[in-house]
């Protein structure tokens, strides 16, 4: 991650906002301080709200199919699927 200043950011404004949509991240430091992250909006929140639709779906077809899984138990095999880890017991 780099660190700019504000006077750096508003310099060259055009140039890291093209560098932040191409999924670079900034730290901005004003009086010596960090006070903002420049990310993607993507970011964390999208692909949390992935990852709950995913669970909805995964609870709904276990309830509909008679099986009875705990939300962890679902969270975790989302996980395992989406890292890769599928089947291979760990």
């Amino acid at each position: 991650m780099t660190t700019i200043t504000a006077v750096e950011l508003r310099k060259n404004m055009g140039d890291i906002m093209r560098r932040v949509e191409n999924g670079e991240r900034f730290l901005v430091t004003y009086r010596n301080a960090i006070r903002v992250k420049l990310e993607r909006e993507h970011s964390v929140q999208k692909e949390r709200m992935a990852g709950l639709d995913a669970l909805r779906a995964a609870a709904r077809e276990s309830s509909d199919s008679g099986a009875h899984a705990s939300f962890a138990a679902l969270y975790y095999e989302h996980l395992e699927i989406k890292q890769g880890n599928h089947g291979s017991g760990s």
